[in-house]
């Protein structure tokens, strides 16, 4: 049987001074870009998983007078559909994203142009078609040309390489040139910013040069993006390290044979760090069971595991099922409690633990705890205690099941 897919079509609305004056300026340019999303990348980058991705500048399909829908070059745009989705087109579901920016579309041709587009889409035929909206300020010309231009070669892929410290991966498709920045090169920095960094540590430091070696990327590789986040005391540390000009980051690319950097930054707040090498807070919260956990009670001398998560926290719905499988794998080794920190109710946590057979600890009514105890307003945020209760580290964000297993075993392993 074929298996389903998804479209996820971003209609992109450009700002401009005025409309005619945009689709002039941009009128060497192809007014769509369509994609199948087929690496690893792609998939990690797109929120939903789809199986192709297209852009539509709908700023180029409006007039003075409304939307004038023979400004879409029609055949190529459903050429190009059937191009990225011919090899599983009978259960294909379509996302399709629209990106209405800037312009103040009138509702009723805001109706008519995502009618329009179904109605293309559903042709190929694709089963499903989902609409969302985006807006940039920058012309069609500053959003697209970069992309436009970018020379693809035939089936390239798009692997990380990674540890527990640094993921690393090329840009070597259109898409991902789209999706992610103007970049040659992408570096993750999974450990957050704090305040503990007068420089960027020499283990991260390592990583990162092994990683981008690994990556073999050759000549042409002009611009290393580094992607992180920061606490509030790593925030002040920002600029030296990772600024665009004279910093760390910009000294190491060079080294690595780029010629500028750029960088995309999470602040992510709070002081989780002020907490390692102290003795975990203790707190007794209620259980899905109408209980009460108590901490230092449920270790009982275990090394624990805790993170800070709510169910409508995309990240810690990734991470739940991990826990869940720890905990019947160590759970005599390893205390494992996840703490909600999330204004929602035990019905709601309840339902999503039902829906996802989750089996390890959760405890409920977890906000002050976080925000006071420990000082967490990123989620989820994990730390880890060792036997003696002491904080060891902390995680905030969850990036792979590797990572979490690679911290357990250490954690294990040094007891």
């Amino acid at each position: 049987m074929k298996r389903a897919q998804q479209i996820c079509l971003v209609v992109c609305c450009v700002v401009g001074f005025a409309r005619v004056s945009s689709a002039e300026e941009a009128k060497d340019l192809p007014g769509f870009f369509v994609a199948a999303v087929r690496t690893e990348v792609h998939r990690d980058l797109l929120p939903a998983p789809t199986s192709v991705y297209a852009v539509v500048n709908a700023t180029n399909l409006m007039t003075d007078t409304g939307l004038d829908e023979s400004r879409l070059n029609v055949e190529a745009f459903s050429q190009e559909l059937h191009r990225t989705s011919r090899e599983d087109n009978s259960e294909l579901r379509l996302n399709l994203w629209s990106h209405l920016a800037g312009v103040q579309i009138p509702g009723e041709a805001k109706a008519q142009l995502k009618a329009f587009l179904r109605r293309l889409a559903t042709e190929i035929p694709f089963e499903r078609v989902s609409i969302t909206e985006t807006s940039t300020s920058q012309t069609w010309r500053e959003f697209f040309e970069h992309v436009h231009e970018f020379e693809e070669a035939e089936n390239a892929e798009e692997d990380y390489v990674q540890d527990h410290l640094v993921k690393a991966y090329p840009i070597r498709t259109k898409l991902t040139r789209l999706l992610e920045t103007r970049a040659d090169c992408v570096v993750v920095i999974k450990p957050s910013v704090d305040g503990r960094w007068s420089g960027i540590p020499q283990d991260v430091r390592s990583s990162i040069i092994k990683h981008v070696t690994a990556l073999k990327l050759g000549k042409g590789s002009n611009r290393l993006c580094f992607n992180f986040g920061s606490t509030n005391a790593g925030y002040q540390s920002v600029d030296p390290l990772f600024g665009p000009e004279d910093s760390e980051a910009k000294r190491l690319a060079m080294e690595l044979g780029f010629e500028s950097i750029t960088g995309r930054h999470s602040p992510n707040g709070g002081a989780p760090e002020t907490l390692i090498g102290q003795p975990a807070p203790n707190f007794t919260l209620p259980t899905l069971g109408d209980e009460e956990l108590d901490l230092e009670s449920f270790r009982n001398g275990r090394p624990a595991l805790v993170t800070f998560w709510g169910v409508a926290c995309g990240p810690c719905r990734l991470e739940a099922p991990h826990l869940s499988r720890m905990h019947l794998e160590h759970g005599t080794e390893i205390a494992i409690i996840a703490v909600n920190a999330y204004p929602e109710t035990a019905e709601t946590v309840r339902e999503f633990a039902i829906e996802k057979d989750l089996v390890h600890p959760i405890v409920l009514d977890g906000a002050t705890v976080a925000r006071e105890s420990y000082h967490v307003q990123a989620y989820p945020t994990t730390f880890w205690i060792n036997r003696e209760g002491i904080v060891t580290d902390y995680v905030i964000g969850f990036d792979s099941p590797e990572d979490l297993d690679w911290r357990r075993d250490q954690m294990l392993s040094s007891e």
